[in-house]
């Protein structure tokens, strides 16, 4: 499967003083390899009328990422805290 970082989403990871790149990187290879993990917590994101192909995972208990899910591609939008992500949620 193909994988896209939106600008967004690398804007705010390296913005992000807390989250190492590359434990971000290595949690989405893990992702990758079985998305089904339930320590993932991975959930379609419903209402959003923005985008009807999001979804969220967990990264720690502490943040999430937003993705768009294609047939043959994930494109990663937005890495952020648990509450920033419900607020961008409630705005799509």
């Amino acid at each position: 499967m193909q994988v896209e970082f939106n600008k967004r989403f690398t804007k705010s990871l390296n913005k992000n003083k807390l989250l190492k790149t590359e434990d971000v990187i290595g949690l989405i290879e893990e992702f990758l390899k079985d998305m089904n993990q339930s320590s993932f917590d991975n959930k379609h994101i419903k209402g959003c009328s923005n985008y009807k192909n999001l979804w969220q995972i967990r990264v720690n208990r502490n943040y999430r990422i937003l993705y768009l899910k294609f047939d043959d591609y994930l494109e990663f939008r937005f890495i952020g805290s648990h509450n920033e992500v419900e607020r961008l949620i409630k705005n799509c």
